[in-house]
């Protein structure tokens, strides 16, 4: 159901799975969360540490290719202190999406983008193009965070329709793929 601004969300979470993938480890969990005892929110997340393995490594997952011409392109530019002004937002203030030092000493070229951030961009695109701009009618949400968002970069979102099904992606200004697998549900 729709959170309201002003509602309190107790969340509860279980450890589903651990993967070993061939970069690193998967923990997955589901999440259910909670409105004044009757549950609001059902999800997944996964956590991905990087060069964390043990045992036998397992191939890295891969996406479809996309199929065909896409029913809808918006393009999104990212703004130098979009990663600053997320992380006050979110609460999210890892110091590789608001440190360049720390994120250089991380191995990445500089500050990254929220991940969640780039999630909620396209949501936005989404419910505005394909939803009317209603977010009720988003009624499911998936994607695989495949590569670091930069500030200064454009982002283009294509997605294909089904029905009531989305299957989308996003890429960088170099073409590469940052969103990947993604699916949405978006009801009348």
């Amino acid at each position: 159901k729709p959170l309201r601004h002003g509602d309190v969300v107790h969340v509860r979470g279980e450890l589903a799975s651990v993967e070993d993938k061939s970069s690193g480890r998967l923990a997955s969990y589901r999440l259910f969360g909670f409105v004044d005892g009757e549950l609001a929110i059902e999800g997944t997340t996964g956590f991905f540490v990087r060069a964390a393995t043990r045992g036998e490594k397992k191939a890295a997952g891969t996406s479809d290719s996309a199929p065909g011409e896409p029913d809808l392109v918006v393009e999104q530019h990212v703004d130098s202190d979009q990663a600053s002004r997320y992380a006050v937002a979110s609460g999210d203030d890892n110091p590789i999406h608001t440190s360049d030092e720390t994120a250089k000493s991380a191995g990445l070229p500089g500050v990254i983008l929220h991940g969640l951030c780039t999630m909620a961009l396209a949501q936005r695109d989404l419910v505005d193009r394909l939803a009317g701009g209603d977010p009720t009618r988003l009624k499911r949400l998936g994607v695989r965070f495949a590569k670091p968002v930069f500030p200064g970069e454009t982002l283009t979102l294509q997605a294909w329709t089904d029905g009531e099904d989305v299957r989308f992606e996003t890429r960088n200004s170099s073409g590469a793929t940052v969103i990947s697998n993604g699916v949405a549900r978006i009801v009348d």
